[in-house]
């Protein structure tokens, strides 16, 4: 009684775990040999394969921390995803000095989203992506 569980943020461990599946591994909480959840060590958590890019490699790790509440939101975590695939060329090398890029950058990804929106053909499915992404950054 009066205990309140908030179990926001357990589907985001589950996407982490389910990511191995995604890219043909085995998932690690599963099976007799598979790792427990409840006692892992981040050290126990086998690689990724290497034709996974760096950037979801990472998204997975911090998915799969052994502290909770460094679990980045399943928005934050997307929206790391989303940035690593539209705006790489943008991340390269980017530094505190250079933040206004990425700023320029999530404008012009705007007014082209906005544009898509506006034609003959309708939006994209890609164009709708972006969409979703920018009214949801943080």
């Amino acid at each position: 009684p009066g205990a309140v569980i908030d179990y926001s943020k357990a589907d985001v461990w589950a996407v982490g775990a389910i990511a191995y599946e995604l890219f043909s591994q085995p998932n690690p909480f599963y099976s007799s040999q598979g790792l427990e959840g409840r006692t892992y060590q981040e050290e126990q958590l086998f690689p990724l394969p290497a034709s996974v890019p760096d950037d979801v490699q990472l998204v997975v790790k911090l998915l799969l921390r052994r502290n909770t509440r460094k679990w980045p939101s399943a928005r934050v975590a997307a929206n790391m995803l989303h940035i690593s695939l539209w705006g790489r060329r943008v991340l390269a090398g980017l530094t505190g000095a250079r933040m206004n890029e990425l700023t320029d950058w999530l404008l012009c990804q705007s007014a082209v989203v906005l544009l898509k929106g506006r034609g003959s053909g309708g939006s994209s499915v890609e164009a709708e992506l972006k969409r979703c992404f920018l009214a949801n950054l943080e």
